[in-house]
């Protein structure tokens, strides 16, 4: 983010973001706008963190601390996901994030959408590709799946994932995962933009193979029906081999909530 943004201001003339910062050299109305904007989502202002000498050392690591502290008060779970869990939980179902963002990211979003009780320890239920690997393994990578899996002393093949990206779908993907949901409810996709998101993370662009999403809902009610498919293929030996891609038939999904893209 910070380089396409450098990017932007060197075609234009402009100082890179660290030498403005550094300099101090911003205009005092535009900070004065900034610091405003922060305030109102929880933030301490610039002209606070620069007086009292406790501005971070970088722009990047800024907005990674300013990241945790906006989430901490503002993530909420998405509509259906606590009854989904709920579902999941009641079916005995065993279940972990595996997420390419770091720790304590993930740790406060849990906390602030009320969900600590599904996953109550950060070692064992929160799997992160940045904070527990050295060197990182950002997904598509297929590494934090694997840790995920062996997590619920399961066999990829026996897992079925979650995901709203295509670095998360490549990641499930190359992790040999059995069946892929992709997921298009999440607040920061509109709903205009539902169907050619859920087209984005069928097409499988960042997976070694091309194996893309199986099947994208759009509301997590419907999800505890993809997981109750996919164990009833596993207990009949059907289950994929976790490295093509899964035929769902409609009636996997019986009166749906929410919008169901499927794989043409």
């Amino acid at each position: 983010m910070l380089h396409a943004c450098d990017e932007q201001r060197q075609g234009l003339g402009l100082q890179m973001v660290e030498s403005t910062r550094a300099n101090r050299s911003e205009p005092p109305e535009l900070l004065a706008c900034v610091d405003s904007i922060r305030e109102e989502l929880g933030l301490q202002k610039i002209a606070v963190m620069r007086s009292d000498a406790s501005e971070p050392l970088s722009l990047l690591v800024q907005q990674k601390e300013d990241t945790v502290v906006r989430l901490a008060k503002a993530a909420r779970p998405t509509a259906g996901t606590i009854e989904a869990l709920d579902t999941l939980k009641q079916d005995g179902v065993p279940f972990v994030i595996a997420t390419t963002s770091g720790k304590p990211r993930v740790p406060v979003c849990v906390d602030a959408a009320g969900m600590r009780s599904y996953f109550p320890s950060d070692d064992a239920h929160i799997h992160s590709g940045e904070s527990d690997f050295v060197p990182s393994k950002f997904k598509p990578e297929p590494d934090v799946y694997l840790k995920a899996a062996q997590s619920v002393d399961r066999e990829p093949g026996n897992c079925l994932a979650v995901e709203d990206s295509a670095s998360g779908v490549g990641s499930a993907s190359n992790a040999g995962i059995g069946l892929i949901v992709g997921y298009v409810g999440a607040s920061h996709i509109g709903q205009d933009a539902k169907a050619s998101h859920a087209s984005m993370l069928m097409a499988g662009t960042r997976a070694t193979n091309g194996r893309g999403a199986d099947v994208v809902i759009s509301h997590m009610h419907d999800l505890p029906k993809l997981v109750s498919f996919f164990k009833s293929q596993v207990a009949a030996g059907k289950k994929t081999d976790g490295w093509s891609s899964v035929s769902i038939p409609e009636s996997a999904i019986p009166n749906p909530c929410g919008e169901i893209y499927w794989r043409q």
